[in-house]
């Protein structure tokens, strides 16, 4: 029976032993791990939260310090060097942050280009800034433009393709006086990005960002940048947070993570991640020391067993050799009791164990967390000396601001006070504005000629030689780039008739539109009446002049030649008598002769009529011009004319004028017996020739205006013609004038 008792005693209790401390062991590890996990996202979501807000306020800061600098653009005068002196400003109090700065109006026009480097900023003004050239601008820059016409815009992360360095781009209306325009600026990010950077969580833990379409934007390795999140992450991009574990699909390592959005404009989301094997590295080790302390338990309870069976037994035994040594003797005999040894104390040092390890953790976050609020303190301090250098600016721009107030009261005296007539009219010609001086050369008062019509007032309906003068002021304000500089007559109110040469200008609005007239205007009267009497005095002198060479000419060319028929005629009938045949020669030089004095006469009467040249076809103004020259020089002039074509009246005087001269060369230089004169005409084209048989002389011994070269060239210039004068000595002279339709003139 004792045998039987210990071995069911010991079967028992062993595999009662071995079953409870299993159980115990694997509730300790499953409770441990739901614990580590749980603290583990914990960690990161507060981590994960704490980046975020903090990244938050720095894009926030800079969102609020542009759209600060943005009220302010809108507060300063709309003029472009103003502004870009501002824009300077801007860039020269961050020139790390503030890359680049560009100023739209709402035509997509861009005003103001500012993307020098840091360096090249001190060496500008606004006035090279204004007038430098507009480049194009990026995508980046026009899509944050197209996005801010009406509200602020933070473009997603791009980066530099240099550097590589993180880039935004914020855009923001200006609601000027100049008109809409969007103010675009290019800002670097990499002090966010170095702060993420420095975000660890143990060896393996880091943080990286991801925009609100599931991408990274900001990671410690760049390779990781452009590429899409997990997607166990994707189901919080809406703006949730929480935590994910998943596999790293680039690793293929499986990690603990937990997002938090950055909030504001940007669509951000922090993400915090941990190698999952480095989080659950401290319950590893306590699996192992449960492991060994199951072991070493199972062991010491199996001998514990065995010698609690034994001491269990032993009193029994002892009892029942008690039993019969007093059933036996009849003596009375005691039995010691063996104590167990406790075992709990070594499970609480297990756990007191993986405790300081959590604390150890939790002593790390604290100090992280302690070295964030420390550069969160750095930065509000220089933001607050950016503030103050700001105020600064702001407190400039006010001193500018008066000086310009006082500017324009000194030109306002400058108006008032010149002795230039000094109006605006709007797009009606009504005057919106007459400064002192003018009023009074006219003779109104402010409240005559304001609002009402210049026509009729300072403007007669029509000058002195009936040209409209209502129509041209109707002109003047829908064409004013056709009247930059205008003459014309006006009147004062008292009737004097005056004459004004007047400087208009239009002045636009801040739309762009025209909105009126700015005009200025000198006082011409006296120098139009001196101008007048000169003119009657030299045309006095030019008609003297025209009949005293048409006078010359009637007696040089017309009288000889009728003396010199008249002279034939006498000896004819003597002639003829004696030589019939030389008669009739002598009869036809007398028609020649008369032929020539014809023609000669009617030259002189186009001399006296020029505008009756226009009327008479040029074939026939050269066929009487030879003949001219025939009967006069007694040198025989033909005339050979092939097409026809019609020229403009100006062509057709310039050609006539250069055979004019060209034969007038023949009869006095050449010393030629015959001549020629050929038209040739063409659609568009016609060809002038004029030939001689004469002398000929060297053209390079002759100036400009010898034998009338001058004239011929002056003539065949004014009309857009060539001219080309060809002769030897010994072989005569050929001058050839070739005119052709312009471009412009063949346009309908």
């Amino acid at each position: 029976m004792k045998s039987s008792i210990r071995r069911r005693l010991v079967i028992f209790t062993t595999v009662f032993w071995i079953v409870s401390t299993s159980l115990l062991s694997l509730v300790l590890i499953i409770a441990g791990r739901a614990t580590m996990t749980t603290e583990a996202n914990q960690r990161n979501e507060q981590l994960a939260s704490v980046v975020s807000r903090d990244i938050n306020a720095q894009i926030s800061t800079i969102v609020a310090s542009s759209r600060t600098f943005a009220t302010y653009i809108e507060k300063i005068p709309p003029d472009l060097p103003s502004q870009a002196q501002a824009f300077l400003a801007l860039r020269l109090t961050s020139p790390q942050r503030y890359l680049a700065a560009y100023y739209f109006d709402n035509q997509a026009n861009l005003l103001i280009r500012l993307d020098d480097p840091p360096g090249d900023l001190l060496a500008l003004s606004a006035s090279s800034i204004v007038t430098r050239p507009m480049i194009s601008t990026g995508t980046d820059v026009l899509s944050a433009f197209q996005a801010a016409e009406t509200s602020t815009y933070v473009s997603p992360i791009s980066f530099d393709p240099i550097d590589f360095s993180p880039l935004i781009f914020i855009g923001l209306p200006v609601k000027s006086s100049a008109g809409d325009r969007v103010l675009v600026l290019k800002v670097d990010v990499s002090d966010i990005w170095e702060r993420i950077d420095l975000m660890t969580v143990g060896q393996s833990g880091i943080a990286y960002l991801v925009s609100r379409d599931g991408i990274i934007v900001a990671h410690p390795n760049r390779a990781y940048v452009g590429k899409p999140v997990p997607s166990e992450l994707k189901q919080f991009l809406a703006g949730g947070e929480g935590p994910a574990q998943y596999t790293e699909p680039f690793r293929k390592e499986l990690v603990l993570a937990a997002i938090s959005p950055v909030g504001g404009q940007t669509g951000w989301s922090t993400v915090i991640q941990q190698d999952k094997s480095e989080a659950y590295a401290a319950m590893s080790r306590t699996v192992a020391t449960s492991v060994g302390i199951w072991s070493l338990l199972s062991a010491v309870g199996i001998v514990g067993i065995l010698i609690s069976v034994r001491n269990f037994a032993r009193p029994i035994v002892s009892l029942t050799k008690t039993a019969q040594y007093i059933a036996r003797t009849g003596e009375l005999a005691r039995t010691a009791m063996a104590q167990n040894p406790d075992e709990v104390g070594q499970l609480s040092q297990a756990f007191d164990g993986m405790i300081g390890k959590l604390e150890s953790a939790e002593q790390k976050l604290l100090e992280s967390q302690q070295g964030l609020e420390n550069r969160v303190t750095v930065r509000t301090a220089q933001l607050t000396e950016a503030n103050t250098l700001l105020k600064s600016e702001i407190e400039q721009r006010a001193q500018v601001e008066q000086a310009l107030r006082e500017s324009e009261l000194k030109y306002r005296h400058v108006v008032q006070g010149t002795t230039a007539i000094i109006l605006e009219m709007d797009m009606e010609g009504r005057v919106t504005f007459f400064n002192q001086y003018g009023a009074e050369f006219f003779g109104f008062t402010e409240s005559e000629i304001m609002g009402k019509s210049v026509v009729g007032t300072i403007v007669p309906p029509r000058d002195s030689a009936g040209r409209d003068l209502e129509a041209m002021i109707h002109d003047i304000v829908k064409n004013p780039e056709l009247y930059r500089r205008n003459e014309n007559e006006n009147v004062r109110k008292n009737g004097e008739r005056v004459w004004i040469a007047w400087s208009n200008q239009p002045l636009i609005d801040e739309e762009g539109r025209p909105r009126g007239i700015l005009c200025v205007g000198m006082d011409m009267t006296e120098r139009k009446k001196a101008e007048a009497i000169l003119d009657a005095q030299t045309r006095e002198q030019a008609a003297t002049a025209e009949r005293t060479r048409l006078a010359r000419d009637l007696h040089d060319a017309v009288s000889q030649t009728l003396f010199s028929a008249s002279l034939i005629a006498d000896v004819l009938p003597r002639i003829w008598e004696r030589n019939p045949e030389q008669g009739r020669d002598r009869l036809e030089e007398i028609r020649q002769l008369t032929r020539g004095a014809l023609a000669e006469m009617r030259t002189l009467l186009f001399e006296l009529r020029p505008a009756a040249l226009v009327d008479v076809e040029l074939p026939d103004l050269l066929k009487q011009l030879a003949e001219s020259v025939t009967g006069r020089a007694r040198v025989p002039v033909s005339t050979h004319f092939e097409g026809q074509c019609k020229i403009p009246p100006d062509a057709k005087i310039a050609l006539y004028r250069i055979a004019q001269e060209a034969l007038n060369n023949i009869a006095k230089h050449s010393g030629a017996d015959s001549g020629m004169v050929m038209l040739k005409s063409e659609p568009g084209r016609v060809e002038l020739r004029v030939r001689d048989n004469g002398a000929g002389f060297d053209r390079s011994k002759v100036t400009g205006r010898s034998l009338g070269l001058g004239i011929m060239e002056e003539r065949a210039r004014t009309i857009g013609a060539s001219l080309d004068v060809h002769s030897e000595v010994g072989r005569g002279t050929e001058v050839t004038a070739i005119w052709q339709i312009s471009t412009e003139e063949e346009q309908p």
